[in-house]
C-alpha cells in the first residue's frame, strides 16, 4: 500500500495564523508511524505571491524530508514560486517529446538541485538551451515573445525591464507591481522593488509542470495558474494545449498506476463561491484522462473543503484546506469558516488497485 499525504491552500501571508496552521498539519504527517510514502501540496502556497510569503512557506514546507509535489494556485506568481519552492523532490521529471512540448531531457529534483540533461526546452515559439551540471545555464537563450533571457551572464532581461539573480534584487522598468487582485491591495497599494514598482508578469515564466516518480506510483503536476491581467490576479483555471499534450505524453511513456494533480477542480462540486472560478474547459483534461486508464484519480485543492466526486469517469479528491474551510451555502457558517480546523488529506493506494480515502480535521 502507498500513503499520499495531501495538503493545500496554505495562503501563507493571509490570515495571521496560516503558517502556524500549515504547522500543524507538517507536525501530524512528521508524527506519522511509518510517515506517508509522499506529500502533495495542491496550490496557493502564498496569499499574494510576495518573495517573503515563499520564504516563509519554506520554512514549514521543508521540514517534511520525503518525496512531494508542490503546485502553483491562483494566488501564486511564478517567478518568486520558482525562485523559492522545489517543486518536484525525490524522482525525475521526464518531459514529453514533440510538439507541445518541455523537450526531451530529464530534470531530478531530487537534492534540492536542479541537474538538467542536455535537452531543449521548448516554451510557445522561444527555445531554452541547457547544458549540464547544477542549476547550471550555461551559453544557452531563451525567447519568451518580445524578451529574451540570457544564462549565461546571470542577467534576464524581458523587453524593457531587467532581473539580476546574482543580488536577489527584481527591479522592472515600468508599470505597478500588486501581486493580489485589486480587492487585496498590499498596504502601500503596490508592491515595491528596488527601483520600480512593477508587477511580475507570468506570462514570461514557463509553467511549473512535472512528475514525482515512486515505487509503484507516479505523481504528475500541472500549472492551472492563469497570468494576471492589467495587474489584477485571475482566479479561474485554464490548461493551455501545450500543457496537455505534455500530459497525453507522460502519460502515454508510463503505465503505472497516476494520481493527476492540479490546483482548480473542473467539475462544479456544489459551492456557490467555487463556482465562477474553476479549471475552464475541463471537457478537454477530460478527454486527455479518458484515453489512460492508469490514472487511478485526479486530485485537486482551491476549494477549501474535504470533498469528493467524479471527473472522467473515476475519482475526484480535494485536499481539504490548510488556511480555511469553504462551507456549503446551506450551512449557517458564512462562505469562509476561519475558525474551522485546516485539514488534510491521505490518499491511500491498495496493493489491490483500490483507492480508500481519509480526511483529518486538526
Amino acid at each position: 500500500m502507498i500513503t499520499l499525504a495531501h495538503l493545500s491552500d496554505t495562503h501563507v501571508g493571509g490570515p495571521p495564523d496560516a503558517r502556524s496552521r500549515a504547522e500543524r498539519l507538517v507536525d501530524h504527517l512528521l508524527a506519522m508511524e511509518p510517515r506517508p510514502d509522499a506529500l502533495l501540496v495542491s496550490g496557493d502556497i502564498a496569499d499574494h505571491g510576495r518573495p517573503e510569503e515563499y520564504d516563509e512557506a519554506v520554512a514549514v514546507l521543508d521540514r517534511w524530508p520525503g518525496p512531494r509535489l508542490v503546485l502553483t494556485g491562483n494566488h501564486d506568481v511564478r517567478a518568486p514560486f520558482r525562485a523559492a519552492i522545489e517543486p518536484f523532490r525525490s524522482g525525475t521529471q521526464p518531459f514529453a517529446s514533440g510538439t507541445g512540448s518541455f523537450g526531451s531531457g530529464t530534470e531530478s529534483f531530487a537534492s534540492g538541485t536542479e541537474p538538467i540533461a542536455s535537452g531543449t526546452q521548448s516554451i510557445g515559439s522561444g527555445t531554452e538551451s541547457f547544458g549540464s551540471g547544477t542549476e547550471s545555464f550555461a551559453s544557452g537563450t531563451q525567447s519568451f515573445g518580445s524578451g529574451t533571457e540570457s544564462f549565461g551572464s546571470g542577467t534576464e532581461s524581458f523587453a524593457s525591464g531587467t532581473e539580476s539573480f546574482g543580488s536577489g534584487i527584481e527591479p522592472f522598468a515600468s508599470g505597478a507591481e500588486s501581486f493580489a487582485a485589486a480587492t487585496e491591495p498590499f498596504p502601500s497599494g503596490t508592491e515595491p522593488f528596488s527601483a520600480g514598482t512593477d508587477r511580475f508578469q507570468n506570462g514570461t515564466i514557463p509553467p511549473v509542470v512535472g512528475a514525482v516518480e515512486l515505487d509503484g506510483l507516479r505523481l504528475v503536476g500541472l500549472d492551472s495558474l492563469v497570468d494576471a491581467v492589467d495587474g489584477v490576479r485571475q482566479d479561474h483555471g485554464e490548461l493551455d494545449d501545450d500543457q496537455l499534450a505534455w500530459l497525453d505524453a507522460s502519460l502515454a511513456e508510463d503505465d503505472r498506476p497516476t494520481f493527476v494533480c492540479l490546483h482548480h477542480p473542473p467539475v462544479d462540486i456544489g459551492l456557490e463561491l467555487m463556482a465562477p472560478i474553476l479549471l475552464r474547459e475541463p471537457e478537454r483534461l477530460e478527454d486527455v484522462l479518458r484515453r489512460h486508464p492508469h490514472v487511478v484519480a485526479t486530485l485537486v485543492g482551491h476549494a477549501h473543503t474535504a470533498g469528493a466526486t467524479t471527473f472522467a469517469g473515476r475519482p475526484l479528491l480535494v485536499g481539504g484546506g490548510s488556511a480555511s474551510t469553504v462551507t456549503l451555502d446551506a450551512e449557517p457558517l458564512g462562505r469562509i469558516w476561519q475558525d474551522a480546523p485546516p485539514t488534510l488529506a491521505l490518499h491511500l493506494l491498495h496493493d489491490d488497485g483500490r483507492l480508500t480515502t481519509h480526511w483529518r480535521a486538526l
